[in-house]
Parts: structure tokens; sequence; C-alpha cells
């Protein structure tokens, strides 16, 4: 159903023009270098479905937030941070837990760890609804270090099912 695969500069330069609405566009890029070395990295890799670029996903220090310095310590080393975004003109449409049971299995596979954190803004309930469906549970709230935006850490780990 889906394809993962390394980013690539076409789908990259794709992704960086993906505009958000309202107060989702904190997870807008801006289409500018700076962006493009991100994407390019190497820890960015695309989704698409029949040819189509639906989104990405990040893994590592990529997919964190820039914390305060003493809430740093939420990005403890035995988890696999995990980062993704969805097509802006996809979301809302109920793609969201194929999409990330895709991210999800191909992280496990790459990786070999089933131990995942990851970092959603605090108002985004539907994300946190879905990650929570998914099997993610909250473990605490921090502030975006720039912003002071509040975001909710989440982990995945086979101990958080029992």
């Amino acid at each position: 159903m889906y394809t993962i695969t390394p980013m690539t500069r076409p789908l990259a330069q794709q992704i960086s023009h993906w505009k958000y609405e309202g107060e989702y566009a904190l997870y807008s890029f801006t289409p500018d270098e700076e962006t493009m070395a991100e994407l390019m990295d190497g820890s960015y890799f695309a989704c698409q479905q029949d040819g189509a670029l639906i989104g990405y996903f990040c893994f590592g220090a990529s997919a964190r937030i820039p914390l305060q310095p003493h809430e740093a310590t939420v990005y403890e080393p035995d988890l696999l941070d995990f980062g993704l975004g969805m097509d802006p003109a996809l979301c809302g449409q109920g793609r969201g837990s194929s999409f990330m049971q895709a991210g999800l299995a191909f992280a496990q596979e790459k990786f070999q760890t089933s131990n995942f954190r990851l970092a959603v803004a605090a108002f985004n309930q539907r994300a946190i609804h879905l990650y929570q469906k998914m099997g993610f549970v909250r473990r605490c709230q921090v502030h975006h270090r720039f912003s002071g935006q509040m975001f909710e850490i989440m982990t995945k780990q086979p101990k958080d099912a029992d």
C-alpha cells in the first residue's frame, strides 16, 4: 500500500512547500536551503502511495524538538525518536492510522526496535488521539525552546502495553 524510501531532493522540495493552516502552521517548513539540508540529511524518508507523495517519517535527532535546558532529560537514549508529517491536503481524511502503522513497521524493521518516542503539540488533540490508538502513552509536557509552545512527549514500548 505504502512505499517508504530514502528522501530525494525532488520529494524534499515538495515537502518544503507544504503549508498547514491555522495553529497547525507550526508544522510547516520554509522552502530554503536550510530546510533542504535537513530533509536530505539521511534521517528523513518519503512515504508514497501509488507513486504520489503523501508524507514523510524522520528518526533520531531530526524527530526531536528543541527543549529548555532543564527539560532535555526527557530524551533518554533507549528510545528511537519518531517524527512524521502528512501532506496537509490529506490530513483529517481518516488516513492517519494506516500511515502511522506503515511508518512504525518501517522503523521496527530498519532500526530493530519497538521503543519509540515522539513529540506532538499539546493542542493537537486529533494527533494525540491517533497516537494513543497506536499504543503511545503520554509521559510529560515540555516547552519548545524557541516558541515556548507546549508539547506532549509520548512513548510506545512493549512495557506500555502492560
